[in-house]
């Protein structure tokens, strides 16, 4: 098995861009976060082009599946960006995760056990969290296209901004 790299980080954005509100995930990753690292750093790109991304690996997918429990054993740290089905007046937040046994079968596994896979992979695993994103409408968009997202989890993209980039930070 690979050793883990000294400083690289794991940002996984899951869900489904069809379903309105569970299609933040991805959306972070793919688009806001390369552009709010790129407004935080004053636009200076570093060594690899990328601005505020040296040793940080982007994912985007529709739902977490095996093969990613690969390169979770060679990072250090990780985050796992999804929606949930929020009650009134939730808010964004960053919980840590560890591996949990009671879970089943192989098309789209949760967070704790795509961990608990890792586990078997090698010991140790990189510390985990999950940026729980609230979510209250799980409709595809309208035909004219318009923005996928609720309006409460728009007001919350800057709550989301400081988390992320807090993460990173400090990841």
């Amino acid at each position: 098995m690979q050793a883990r790299l000294p400083a690289r980080r794991l940002v996984i954005g899951f869900g489904n861009p069809l379903r309105g509100d569970d299609g933040i995930g991805p959306w972070l990753v793919e688009q806001a976060l390369p552009r709010w690292l790129r407004a935080a750093s004053g636009g200076a790109r570093g060594p690899l082009g990328s601005p505020g991304l040296e040793g940080v690996v982007l994912r985007s997918v529709p739902q977490l599946l095996p093969e990613l429990a690969v390169e979770l054993v060679r990072v250090r740290r990780v985050l796992f960006v999804d929606a949930w089905l929020a009650p009134a007046g939730a808010t964004a937040r960053i919980a840590p995760l560890a591996p949990r046994q009671d879970w089943s079968g192989s098309h789209g596994l949760p967070p704790q056990g795509l961990l608990a896979l890792a586990a078997l992979l090698a010991e140790g695993l990189p510390p985990a969290e999950e940026l729980l994103v609230p979510g209250w409408c799980w409709q595809p968009p309208g035909p004219g296209g318009g923005g996928s997202f609720s309006a409460p989890l728009r007001r919350q993209l800057p709550e989301l901004r400081r988390l992320l980039l807090a993460w990173l930070q400090h990841a």
